[in-house]
C-alpha cells in the first residue's frame, strides 16, 4: 500500500494542543462522498441566494442569539480543540456573537442602498 493511499484511508483525528490527546477520529471520507457533499453546497448556496435580505438577517439573528445561549459550551469546544485560555474563548464566543448580531441588524438597511453582482463587485440597486 502506498503512503498516499494510507494517508487517504486513515482516520483523521481532532488532537488537544494542550496535551496531545486524541479527542475524536473522524472516518475519512471517499472522493465520491466529498464530490457529493460539494455539489449539495451548490445546491444549497442556489437555494440561499433566492431568500430575502430580511430572512438571511433573521437566520443571522437567530444564529447570535443561539450563540449567546450556549456560549459556555462553544467556549470550551474552543478551548478544547485550539488550546485557548478558557477565558479567552469565551470573549471570542461574544466577539462572534455580537458581530452576527451587527449584521443581523444593518445587513437589510445596508442592502437597500446596494447590492453585491454575482462576480462580487458592488452595484446601485435599482427599486
Amino acid at each position: 500500500m502506498s503512503t498516499s493511499s494510507t494517508v487517504r484511508n486513515s482516520p483523521i483525528a481532532s488532537i488537544s494542543p494542550y496535551n496531545n490527546e486524541v479527542i475524536r477520529e473522524f472516518p475519512p471520507m471517499s472522493e465520491q462522498t466529498v464530490d457529493h457533499a460539494v455539489r449539495e453546497a451548490h445546491r444549497a448556496f442556489e437555494t440561499w441566494r433566492g431568500v430575502s435580505v430580511g430572512e438571511r438577517a433573521a437566520l443571522v439573528g437567530r444564529a447570535a442569539r443561539l450563540m449567546r445561549e450556549r456560549s459556555e459550551h462553544l467556549a470550551r469546544l474552543v478551548t478544547l480543540e485550539m488550546g485557548k485560555l478558557i477565558r479567552h474563548s469565551r470573549v471570542e464566543m461574544d466577539l462572534s456573537a455580537r458581530i452576527l448580531q451587527y449584521y443581523a441588524d444593518k445587513a437589510p438597511r445596508a442592502a437597500r442602498r446596494r447590492a453585491v453582482g454575482s462576480r462580487g463587485r458592488l452595484g446601485h440597486r435599482h427599486q
